[in-house]
């Protein structure tokens, strides 16, 4: 055990970066596993809309609170200790896993009397079908709790520099998820989804509670005092403004759940889908850069602020770019080729297509803005930006209220994609005005320059593709990836596009040869 445990251990931000898309990527295809199977079995349906909203709520919710982990809690406690202790900072988390327990406990108990009656007030759900799925109500409710636990506390195991912990912990729930969907589905039907991730998040909190016990020495007494006035009056403003966030998070899944049956589902996998990319390497990236971004701050390191920040931008964009245009463009085939099988018939695949060609185009524009919210939390600028988010999450919810009326389904990836864009430039000039040293324009117009060469580069390819092999869409698909991609590596290298890129090649290559050699 002290083995395994030590292995979790790394020193390096680099390796930590590794090690967290590594491990991430093993996770979202477990994870991914489970959603195929989900698709296969049930398809688009009412019982899996009852599912995914009531995983939804629970998964908003728990998000909301735990937003204060890294905007407050963990700068805080890294804080603390380095400055005044670990005995202090350990007293600072004890105070917000105990509130957060209670709080997720308070919050099942609201729901414990009715689930019917109170989904159906949070949601646009027929009541018969909510009635006839209150099963999958009720096994959501421990959820709230153990969320809320598991995720402090492997949020401040990697603040350890155990950044492995999280990816881990979320691969754990997926293989119980999807052992429990292949074992129980014929007498359970959706509800064993739900009863593995119970499990899931139950076995995870005591192991991460042993961890922390037995690798930190960490003490789990009751706190002494409370936190100070600055920590509370953080917190306040920073869940203030998540409140919005909540809130542009909720309005969407609202107005979809009235839909016909089978939209919310639809959305969910091709989002989930589209998604992929972000999930893998966005917030693994970010998390990790995240906490190198908290020590320069801490240790007032700020001339490596700037370098960390536009790495971290030209990277990401110059990996998720092309994952976005070549998803958007393929968008029926993908899915077709990951989901058109079983329950799954061809109008679900056209229906989670066409969310999927939106989400996909989202990806880089989540990867600045997920850079940004890093900056600035680590800066521990919460109240400097209150009003900016308050603004901006009413605008974004006022936006798919008026895209989704005015375009049905296909309105709430729509309302995201115009949101997110304005978000990239106004981001601009909130960082020019807080952190002027630091070149986030260099970052947008690089992504600009990555955009326009591969959709040169992509429809070059498609049309070649497509008239080698216009018979078959799938066929042309896969000719087509391979010429994209290969052809955009070979002119990233002429071109000298990404120098990291240009570094991992030559170093390969060099192995390579080395080893012919030899």
């Amino acid at each position: 055990m002290t083995d395994f445990l030590s292995f979790l251990r790394t020193e390096s931000y680099k390796s930590g970066i590794a090690l967290s898309i590594g491990f991430s990527l093993l996770a979202k295809l477990i994870a991914f596993a489970s959603s195929l199977v989900l698709a296969a079995l049930f398809g688009t349906s009412g019982e899996m809309d009852v599912y995914l909203y009531s995983l939804f709520v629970a998964t908003l919710v728990t998000s909301f609170i735990s937003a204060l982990n890294s905007s407050v809690i963990i700068p805080e406690s890294m804080r603390l200790a380095g400055q005044s202790g670990e005995r202090q900072s350990q007293e600072l988390v004890n105070f917000f896993l105990y509130a957060y327990a209670a709080a997720g406990l308070g919050i099942a108990a609201v729901f414990i009397p009715a689930p019917a009656e109170v989904f159906g007030v949070i949601s646009r759900f027929d009541t018969g079908v909510l009635a006839g799925n209150e099963r999958l109500l009720y096994s959501s409710l421990p959820l709230f709790p153990l969320i809320l636990v598991s995720t402090l506390l492997a949020d401040v195991l990697a603040s350890r520099k155990y950044f492995t912990v999280p990816i881990l912990a979320s691969m754990a729930n997926n293989v119980f998820v999807l052992f429990c969907v292949l074992a129980f589905h014929g007498r359970l039907g959706v509800f064993s989804a739900l009863l593995g991730l119970c499990f899931a998040y139950a076995a995870q909190s005591v192991l991460l509670l042993f961890m922390l016990r037995r690798r930190l020495g960490w003490e789990f007494g009751l706190p002494s005092r409370l936190p100070s006035r600055k920590v509370l009056g953080n917190s306040l403003f920073a869940q203030l403004g998540q409140l919005a966030t909540a809130v542009s998070a909720y309005v969407p899944m609202f107005l979809l759940s009235g839909l016909d049956r089978g939209t919310v589902s639809a959305m969910n996998y091709g989002r989930q889908a589209a998604e992929f990319p972000n999930n893998f390497i966005t917030q693994q990236f970010s998390a990790v850069a995240g906490i190198k971004l908290n020590e320069l701050f801490a240790n007032k390191q700020l001339g490596e602020v700037d370098r960390v920040v536009v790495a971290s931008l030209k990277g990401l964009s110059f990996v998720l770019v092309p994952a976005a245009l070549f998803g958007a463009f393929y968008s029926r085939e993908i899915i077709g080729a990951l989901f058109g099988r079983g329950a799954f018939g061809p109008e679900s695949v056209e229906s989670a297509s066409g969310f999927f060609r939106l989400f996909a185009l989202l990806l880089p524009l989540y990867a600045a803005n997920s850079i940004v919210a890093r900056l600035f939390l680590s800066a521990q600028k919460v109240r400097e930006v209150f009003w900016y988010q308050i603004a901006m999450n009413l605008l974004l919810a006022g936006l798919i209220v008026l895209f989704v009326d005015r375009f049905g389904a296909l309105g709430y990836p729509s309302a995201l994609l115009a949101f997110y864009t304005f978000s990239l430039f106004s981001a601009g000039f909130l960082c020019a005005h807080y952190f002027p040293d630091v070149g986030y324009w260099n970052g947008v117009r690089y992504l600009g320059r990555i955009t326009a060469i591969n959709a040169v580069i992509l429809l070059f390819v498609a049309e070649a593709s497509g008239r080698l092999l216009p018979a078959s869409p799938m066929a042309a698909a896969v000719l087509g990836a391979i010429f994209y991609f290969g052809v955009l590596a070979w002119i990233s290298l002429r071109l000298g596009i990404n120098e990291d890129f240009k570094r991992v090649w030559t170093g390969l290559k060099g192995k390579i040869t080395g080893s012919i050699g030899k």
